[in-house]
């Protein structure tokens, strides 16, 4: 039953409680189809006998009429079991542009009886209605005389004539209350009339007001997402129908959470109903917009190109990024669209909308204020997660987890300040799953709590096994979900495993990242500075990744800042990750905090950054991650040092140079003639291996073939001057791009150009110049 047909029971409803001599009420259209029909007491035999009234042809006529002249009017139906029985038909606006009527059943003698005082009850009579019988129950074997007619007038929309027969000695009485008859039964009539047609007016009211609750969103005005499916499954059908194209749209709004946040959902929802009627307004015909849900609208496209549709996402993107202004006050949003198409062989309109959705959604992790078009490989990614996700969920139950450990190095020392305890799944049908994999289906489903408690338990239970055999003492470092740290009795539980393992907060060192600072940045400090009151180190991880500020990184109540492996992977090559790496560096020293690279894998990313005096390293250069049993060993075998890369020994009197050129005779040749004069020669027939030894070797002068295969030899030198500012840098090239020369040249990067095939004596006068510049430029350094 849907709500229209609920809401006209209702109203059916109270209209037979008020009514006992009412049968039942339909709701029919002009050729006596039945919409709903509705009877208190005999519904079926109602139903049954509204069926077989409805298809003759009088009564169809009389429907036709009631439809035309668009007033109630009376129908007489024929008697049965002695019982007269009457129709009253009223025409209401249909649906959609069909008419339809109201009509309601009574039993004649019931209503007289009811109208009439009980002591005129028996009197016989017979009524006319515009010239046809409504009513006669006088007996054939009577002696009836005519008395005469009256014409009373209750509704403007009907006319009464009613003629009165009785018996000779029922004259004198029926004479005398003639009138008082006549207005009760026109009275009853009338007041019969008021109510129905309030009936049919109540039924229309609340259909159509149901019908907007239903199909419409009440914020905006636009359809909402069950007029959104009704919609896709006509679209459907046509383009199956006709093998054309459907596309839809989906925009999700970025930002207004932080509008709702900072100034109010009346604000919020303001805005709402700007973005709808900005997209009302610019969406091209025969398009169709919906509200989804939330802060997500959907348009319908048909009968377009793929380029269309996709030109149609970039400039309504644009729309919705244009500003709004509330109380002189500028606001912005952006959108993530995601797109779908089909052509002739449709899904299922929610399949149609999770398909959008899912291309939203990678719109979104792309940045943002973008589209994405769905690709078959978002779906099984989607399924993918769904099936991990339970899986996660049995793993926890029954404890299928590990934790590996993985050493922190003093770059000085070399001996272990700490081990990382890094989580571990082993599924048993795809192997170990990656925690950058299950970690985000943790904290999606609920899951990361109870997950993060089981870690912080198996931690300090390893700690404890560890510190029992006297092996090393360092502690483990466990890096807590910002959802965790978020927990209000997360430092409870924290103390409480700890107290149950007998360890103190310097076994356990906390691991945080800059996902804490998002949100609530003031209880963060806060929780913080209790850590740190209860004797706990802390350490903030992947740095420089997130959307923390430096403005608050002053106050931050902790001990270690990590480099981000991300910098670490490019840093001997990469002046810009060399260049925050070193910031980092610098700015966290001045605060008196101590600096850990992490992802340290090769000895040019050791070097480098050692010689920036950063302080503990972590990476596959020294040790990978291991389960407790081996880091025990390992400890045991090495005594808790690993062994540091070492570095050719030079120094200043055996002057250093490098040599890059992608050919093999002229690196042999100029590391021939440059070893006769007592320089250090380090050789690289590429950009790559020439930025590892720069990263661990001091060097002075690097000498470059202009044509290299990535770049050319000013764009090499370009990124040393940014990287080394204190080398000397020649070109020694059979090449001359001289509008580029002359721009490195006039720019510091290229200190000399020299052309091939070389003077060896020119070559060797030319170094001698270039480390007396050396020399120079250290004195005035210093």
């Amino acid at each position: 039953t849907n709500q229209s047909e609920k809401a006209f029971i209702t109203e059916a409803k109270r209209f037979l409680q008020d009514h006992p001599t009412a049968r039942g009420v339909a709701l029919v259209d002009q050729s006596g189809q039945i919409k709903y029909g509705y009877s208190l007491d005999r519904p079926q035999q109602f139903s049954n006998e509204l069926s077989q009234w409805s298809v003759l042809k009088q009564v169809q006529s009389w429907l036709e009429h009631v439809v035309s002249e668009s007033n109630a009017h009376l129908f007489l139906n024929n008697a049965t079991n002695n019982a007269a029985w009457f129709w009253l038909g009223i025409g209401i606006p249909g649906i959609n542009t069909e008419r339809q009527i109201l009509v309601i059943a009574h039993d004649l003698q019931q209503f007289l009886d009811s109208a009439l005082r009980p002591d005129l009850s028996a009197i016989r009579f017979q009524i006319h209605m515009n010239s046809s019988m409504l009513y006669d129950n006088v007996t054939q074997h009577a002696t009836a005389r005519y008395l005469g007619t009256t014409t009373f007038e209750p509704h403007h929309d009907i006319n009464w004539a009613l003629s009165t027969w009785t018996m000779p000695k029922a004259a004198p009485l029926l004479s005398r209350l003639l009138p008082d008859f006549l207005f009760l039964v026109c009275l009853g009539f009338t007041t019969l009339l008021i109510r129905t047609l309030r009936l049919s007016h109540d039924v229309v009211q609340r259909s159509d007001a149901l019908s907007q609750a239903i199909y419409y969103d009440y914020l905006t005005g636009l359809p909402n997402k069950s007029s959104l499916i009704r919609k896709l499954e006509e679209e459907c059908a046509l383009a199956r129908a006709q093998a054309s194209s459907l596309s839809i749209i989906l925009f999700d709004l970025n930002g207004l959470k932080l509008i709702n946040d900072s100034m109010g959902f009346e604000v919020g929802d303001r805005i709402l109903r700007e973005v709808a009627n900005r997209l009302s307004r610019e969406l091209p015909s025969p398009h169709w917009l919906a509200r989804l849900e939330g802060d997500e609208f959907i348009v319908v496209v048909t009968g377009t190109t793929s380029n269309q549709v996709t030109q149609l996402a970039r400039h309504l993107i644009e729309v919705i990024a244009r500003p709004y202004h509330h109380q002189q006050v500028e606001l912005h949003l952006t959108a993530s669209a995601g797109i779908t198409s089909h052509v002739a062989n449709m899904p299922e309109p929610l399949e149609l909308i999770r398909e959008a959705d899912l291309a939203s959604a990678q719109a979104k992790q792309s940045g943002r204020n973008t589209w994405r078009e769905y690709a078959n490989e978002l779906g099984s990614n989607v399924n993918t997660r769904l099936s991990l996700r339970t899986d996660l969920q049995k793993a926890l139950a029954n404890d299928h987890f590990s934790m590996h450990y993985q050493p922190l190095i003093n770059g000085f020392t070399g001996r272990i300040t700490s081990a990382e305890a890094l989580l571990r799944w082993p599924h048993s049908d795809r192997g170990y799953i990656s925690p950058s994999l299950f970690v985000p289906i943790a904290e999606e489903s609920g899951l990361i709590i109870p997950l993060s408690q089981w870690v912080l338990n198996a931690v300090c239970r390893d700690k404890a096994a560890l510190n029992r055999t006297f092996v090393a003492n360092f502690p483990f470092i466990i890096n807590i979900s910002p959802l965790y740290f978020q927990h209000p009795r997360f430092i409870e539980e924290l103390n409480h495993a700890l107290a149950c393992h007998n360890l103190s907060p310097q076994d356990i060192q906390i691991e945080i990242t800059e996902g804490v600072f998002l949100e609530r940045v003031d209880h963060t400090i806060s929780k913080l500075s209790t850590l740190r009151e209860l004797g706990f180190s802390v350490s903030v991880d992947d740095f420089g990744t997130g959307y923390s500020s430096l403005s608050y990184l002053k106050d931050l109540p902790v001990d270690k800042i990590k480099i981000d492996s991300s910098f670490v992977r490019q840093i001997a090559g990469d002046r810009k990750s060399a260049a925050i790496s070193k910031a980092i560096i610098g700015l966290s020293h001045h605060l008196g905090l101590k600096v850990v690279a992490e992802g340290v894998e090769t000895e040019a990313q050791y070097w480098f950054l050692k010689r920036h005096f950063c302080d503990e390293f972590q990476g596959h250069l020294f040790a990978r991650a291991m389960p407790m049993d081996k880091l025990e060993a390992r400890l045991r075998e090495k005594g808790g040092v690993e062994i540091l890369p070492t570095a050719p020994e030079t120094d200043l009197a055996h002057r250093a140079i490098l040599v890059l050129d992608d050919e093999e005779n002229i690196l042999n040749a100029l590391h021939r003639v440059l070893r006769r004069e007592g320089y250090v020669v380090f050789k690289a027939s590429s950009t790559r291996e020439a930025f590892d030894i720069l990263a661990e070797q001091d060097i002075q002068v690097i000498i470059s073939d202009q044509r290299l295969p990535n770049m050319t030899g000013t764009e090499f030198f370009s990124e040393i001057k940014n990287l080394y500012p204190s080398t000397i840098r020649i070109i020694l090239s059979g090449y001359a791009d001289l509008k580029s020369l002359t721009e490195a040249i006039n720019h510091g990067a290229v200190y000399k150009f020299m052309a091939k095939p070389w003077d060896d004596n020119e070559l060797r006068q030319t170094l001698l110049q270039a480390f007396k510049e050396v020399e120079l430029r250290a004195t005035f350094s210093s």
